[in-house]
């Protein structure tokens, strides 16, 4: 049975369906927006021929360096740089008021690391005015500071200081230098020092091995020259040295401050 009101409705929505296709028959891309070019993708092709250029190299072509003449350091050359014509004086000192400590025992406490790893009043090995080499020093300085543990193999519990006009030879005799890291040793260079075919560690006694690392401000042995005196180190190996703390790195060359006479 057919309505009238049926009638009406399917009529509406066929209307409604021809509106429908029109809109989205009528539907064009959007236009570009003013002032800008329309995107236009492009397809890639390989190119059939290419160039390539490269700047002059002629600028960058240099002569290649003369090395400067380093016969003077070879192990022979140092050999014979030695002067072992005078002995030199050894002394035990305190270490205050030496030119070459200041740095060590000046502001700062400074001195308070010595003090208690002495035990005392800071001492120091000093030689002086002369030739020196390791047997001369373990004769002349008492046991409790300098000794030989076995042959070849020394072990020092004080500060070594080679003074303005003395030399320190640690040569091949020399299987080992301690030294001791409880004690507070370590080795200044105010004259010259020769380091040859031998080797120099930082030792732990309480361990009996070396100092190795644990912290950078826990002291271990270094070795320092001051600047203008002769170090000359061949053939030898140096170990276990160096904390964090000026002019105690390991081994290291400085100048004195000018506050400080020479």
């Amino acid at each position: 049975m057919n309505s009238p009101k049926r009638g009406s409705i399917t009529l509406l929505a066929g209307a409604m369906l021809l509106v429908s296709s029109a809109v989205f028959a009528s539907v064009e891309p959007a236009a570009p927006q003013q002032g800008k070019p329309a995107t236009v993708a492009k397809e890639l092709q390989q190119a059939k021929t290419y160039t390539v250029a490269s700047a002059p190299t002629a600028p960058l072509e240099l002569e290649k360096p003369k090395l400067p003449d380093t016969s003077g350091y070879t192990a022979e050359a140092i050999a014979a740089k030695i002067v072992r014509t005078k002995a030199g004086k050894i002394s035990v000192r305190r270490m205050m008021q030496e030119t070459a400590l200041k740095d060590f025992i000046g502001g700062d406490n400074k001195m308070a690391e010595w003090v208690v790893r002495q035990h005392g009043i800071p001492q120091a090995i000093f030689i002086d005015d002369g030739y020196m080499n390791l047997k001369d020093l373990a004769k002349k300085v008492p046991k409790q500071y300098f000794s030989e543990t076995s042959p070849g193999v020394f072990l020092a519990k004080l500060p070594i200081v080679v003074g303005n006009k003395g030399i320190l030879e640690i040569d091949k005799q020399t299987q080992e230098l301690r030294l001791s890291q409880d004690a507070g040793s370590f080795l200044v260079n105010d004259g010259q020092l020769f380091v040859r075919d031998t080797k120099i560690t930082g030792w732990r006694e309480k361990e009996n091995g070396p100092a190795t690392f644990k912290s950078p401000k826990e002291f271990r042995p270094f070795l320092l020259s001051w600047g203008g005196t002769q170090t000359y180190i061949a053939n030898s190996k140096i170990a276990s040295f160096g904390y964090a703390n000026s002019k105690s790195y390991g081994v290291s060359i400085s100048q004195y401050p000018p506050s400080t006479a020479k």
